[in-house]
């Protein structure tokens, strides 16, 4: 059995992931766009095929409305070019561009017609037909049924049902408009076949964790898995976690937790450097603790529950063992009791969830990031049974702590595409104003990453300094042009001292 669904909740550039646009006309366009109430097909010539399976046996659900529907207000005077008219093709041949398709044709004066017509291009011949009385309404809900089954066709709208016999070959299914002024809104289509398919699982990557690089309670958990079903490939992706797995009966009657994903995406990058990218929602992804005590804000944020899970089909080219997978966003913030934020961000793993990356988006042209070796002085201080000893010890390292009697050294590192034989640096050190105490050497080291990028450490020492913050400045140039400045912040700390570093400074 299969079953295939699409509600065009999510969509990249408008355009949904599980539909394949087949172009019968001149103009370059789609003639069809992803809106917040559904799938508009604004024009004809174009059909739009269901990424599934080739089938014959099916049962198909197509909600849709018509829009904007434009017609002489005389009854008497409307003419054919006004009659809104929808298609479910099935048994669509790519080679050919052949198929069979229900077509509903609702004639503005009064009467609907169901057809069972032949395609040949965009060429169309009606071989039968059912005529009722029927008139059509701007915005409202219509429900279509197909049975497609062996040689006959069963057909239900509204209270009509009716059913053709005919003979058809196994191929896809798609759906078009006929010519007239207006829109048909597509909500959504289900289609279910007892067909048999043979399913190949092609990679999975089970329950990754993401870091909490920008803050967040409880850690997030990444599933991905990519199938092979006949000559189509799809994706599946699970996120779990966080801040909505919290124990529940805890009185949370203020200060509860939020966590808010804006534009979330899974993006899979294969060797030859090519992208895709799915979008696990458009706009926010809210988490809240389910503790919640005014359960109407689960609502009010569009609050989703854990797993959030999704599936759309991709193409053969990131169908792969060796890709790259990323999970990404926007922005991601933390509320309630503990308030983070921060992005772009992405998180790259394997196949195998080993982490390769955190930090900025990878899809900028260059990232840059500030390290400094852990402070000895204060990693001593840190309990080696402390748990998650590890964390504290990263705290310390982005966040460039000394004391008075270490060196203080600092590294911009650079990922970049460009040639890094033009890529040079000048450093200074400042106080916490941006005053300039002294210009600072710079050391270059360059060496390659796994996810393709060139990397330039450009690292400075600055010696031992006293008690206070300071600012180390760079700036990179490609050449004799200025690329960026880039500034990061370090304290100094003297462990004798009552005075903070803040207020020495």
């Amino acid at each position: 059995m299969f079953r295939f669904y699409e509600n065009f909740n999510v969509a990249d550039q408008c355009t949904p992931y599980n539909i394949d646009i087949v172009r019968s006309s001149a103009l370059p366009h789609n003639h069809a766009r992803v809106y917040e109430d559904g799938f508009h097909l604004e024009c004809a010539g174009n059909m739009y095929l269901l990424k599934t399976p080739q089938v014959h046996d099916f049962n198909c659900v197509l909600n849709f409305e018509f829009k904007k529907l434009s017609f002489h207000p005389d009854e008497q005077k409307r003419g054919e070019e006004a009659d809104p008219e929808i298609r479910l093709h099935f048994g669509y041949d790519k080679k050919m561009r052949t198929s069979k398709a229900v077509a509903l044709k609702f004639s503005c004066q009064g009467k609907i017609y169901l057809q069972l017509v032949s395609f040949s291009g965009i060429l169309k011949t009606i071989e039968n037909e059912f005529v009722y009385d029927f008139s059509p309404e701007r915005d409202k809900n219509y429900t279509l049924t197909v049975n497609v089954n062996k040689d006959s066709v069963d057909i239900k709208f509204d209270d009509m049902t009716t059913s053709f016999k005919t003979d058809f070959e196994t191929g896809f299914v798609g759906i078009s408009r006929g010519f007239f002024p207006g829109v048909v809104n597509i909500q959504d289509i289900l289609l279910e076949t007892e067909d048999n398919f043979e399913e190949e699982v092609l990679f999975e990557m089970k329950r990754a964790e993401l870091p909490d690089y920008n803050g967040g309670g409880l850690p997030y958990y990444l599933s991905v898995a990519c199938k092979k079903i006949q000559d189509c490939y799809y994706l599946s992706y699970a996120l779990d976690g966080g801040t909505a797995t919290r124990e529940v009966q805890r009185h949370c009657g203020y200060g509860v937790s939020q966590e808010r994903f804006t534009d979330p995406y899974v993006r899979l990058e294969n060797e030859e450097g090519q992208s895709f990218k799915r979008y696990l929602k458009n706009g926010i992804l809210c988490f809240i603790d389910p503790n919640v005590y005014w359960k109407y804000l689960l609502a009010y944020h569009k609050t989703e529950n854990v797993p959030f899970s999704g599936e759309c089909a991709i193409d053969k080219e990131f169908a792969q063992e060796n890709i790259k997978i990323i999970f990404g966003y926007k922005h991601f913030g933390a509320g309630g009791y503990s308030a983070e934020s921060g992005g772009p961000t992405e998180y790259a793993f394997d196949v195998n969830g080993n982490l390769l990356y955190k930090g900025e988006s990878l899809e900028k042209d260059d990232i840059y990031s500030f390290t400094s070796p852990v402070s000895g002085e204060l990693a001593a201080k840190v309990p080696a049974t402390l748990f998650e000893r590890e964390k504290v010890l990263e705290h310390l390292s982005i966040n460039h702590y000394y004391t008075v009697n270490e060196e203080a050294e600092i590294a911009l590192k650079m990922m970049t595409k460009r040639n890094t034989a033009f890529l040079t640096a000048k450093a200074q050190l400042c106080d916490v104003f941006g005053d300039v105490i002294r210009e600072a050497t710079v050391e270059k080291q360059e060496s390659v990453d796994s996810l393709g990028f060139s990397v330039v450490c450009f690292k400075s020492e600055f010696g031992k300094l006293p008690m206070g913050v300071y600012r180390a400045k760079y700036c990179v140039y490609e050449g004799d042009s200025i690329l960026e400045e880039k500034s990061a912040t370090f304290e100094v700390l003297d462990l004798d001292s009552e005075i903070s570093p803040p207020k020495a400074s």
